[in-house]
């Protein structure tokens, strides 16, 4: 069978759910290969350039660049990829950002992947308008999936909260993590040194790897409770990640606490970059108050480091007991939990050993393979909507 896959809403790479698209791509090539299947990517130029790379041996069908603006994007989703993939030759079309981009025209059957729905119910995270896009268009375009895969059990809840007994049937299909990219080392590792020259880094830091976007990425509360913390005249504060708007706001906030000097604002980094400075990390924080699932989660612990992470979104089922958390909202109680992860040398060792075995249970082709058992279901149901909800939680 030839499966294809629409890159719309992806970010280009550039976010995590760009980096949950990348670490697919070529998993889902393999496994269907491996059944004597196809990949198909539907994109415009600028969407396959930005995964070049993972679109190696990938079969490419590119839309005209006027996709690129984010409500022709949409549209081309709703209206035009399903056709498009039919035309490739596809018997099933997966939407890698279906709370993005989705399809109400269903020219053959869809998997729509779910990585949250936190904009359906908070107007202040992007506005009333996306509000009213996601619960009303993205919410019909969804009940026309022959399936939804949500990449945790928190987004499975959101979904079915969202759509009740409209909703398709429901999987949840866990992200993974490359454990052969993310691992632990010692100080002398060359990750660890080439990462620390970049970012011309000395002594210890902590870490939050995230996209600069306000207020779901809580950089501004880290930030005001890494200025009150002990830590922060032992550890630097490092903060990598593209800029979506708030980075500007981030380094003034540092400059009127007087911590500019104490933290490290490193912009968008390498994969190997990321590598090196999760490996050097004293602790990794992840603070985010509406992750869909949060993949540097699992990059930390695979990488053997502590983890402090929010009480809000997936992060405590991701976490689970192998790490810290703690209430994003609460600026005093990330002040604590900071010192506290910081001084427990206790946490970092079990971080060391347990973290990497919990880690490596979350794979990338096991996920790929998942994907594809849900495509090749959904051709063999054929093109009809679902009649009721099911729901296989895995």
């Amino acid at each position: 069978m030839r499966v294809a896959m629409a890159l719309g809403g992806t970010d280009f790479g550039r976010s995590g759910l760009g980096r949950w698209t990348r670490a697919m791509l070529p998993h889902l090539r393999r496994s269907l290969e491996s059944r004597g299947g196809s990949l198909v990517v539907l994109g415009t130029r600028r969407e396959t350039d930005a995964y070049r790379v993972e679109l190696t041996g990938v079969a490419q069908r590119c839309a005209p660049a006027i996709f690129d603006r984010p409500a022709l994007s949409a549209a081309y989703a709703l209206g035009l990829a399903s056709v498009e993939a039919r035309r490739a030759g596809a018997s099933a079309l997966i939407f890698p950002a279906a709370n993005r981009r989705c399809a109400w025209l269903t020219a053959l059957p869809s998997v729509a992947v779910v990585h949250d729905l936190k904009t359906a119910d908070d107007p202040e995270r992007h506005g009333r308008l996306r509000r009213w896009f996601v619960r009303e268009v993205i919410g019909r375009a969804l009940t026309r999936a022959r399936s939804i895969a949500a990449v945790s059990a928190t987004t499975a809840h959101e979904v079915r909260a969202l759509l009740g007994e409209r909703a398709p049937e429901l999987t949840v299909v866990r992200n993974g993590v490359d454990v052969s990219r993310f691992f632990p080392g010692e100080n002398d590792d060359p990750r660890i040194q080439r990462a620390r020259r970049e970012l011309d880094l000395s002594g210890p830091y902590l870490l939050y790897p995230s996209r600069f976007e306000a207020p779901a990425k809580n950089h501004q509360r880290l930030i005001a409770a890494f200025a009150r913390s002990n830590a922060r005249a032992s550890h630097r504060l490092v903060l990598v990640g593209p800029d979506w708007g708030a980075e500007a706001a981030a380094r003034s906030l540092a400059a009127r606490l007087g911590v500019l000097d104490r933290v490290c604002f490193g912009g968008a980094v390498s994969d190997d970059t990321l590598s090196g400075l999760y490996a050097g990390a004293s602790l990794v924080t992840v603070v985010g108050t509406a992750e869909g699932f949060g993949l540097p989660v699992l990059e930390a612990l695979a990488s053997g480091v502590p983890v402090l992470g929010a009480r809000a979104g997936a992060l405590p089922e991701v976490i689970g007991a192998h790490g810290v958390l703690v209430d994003p909202y609460s600026i005093s109680a990330m002040c604590g939990a900071i010192d506290a992860c910081v001084a427990d040398s206790s946490l970092a060792d079990r971080a060391r050993v347990d973290g990497p075995v919990y880690a490596s249970q979350h794979s990338w082709p096991r996920a790929a393979e998942a994907l594809v058992e849900l495509c090749i279901s959904a051709t063999r149901a054929g093109h009809a909507l679902p009649s009721q909800h099911q729901e296989a939680l895995s």
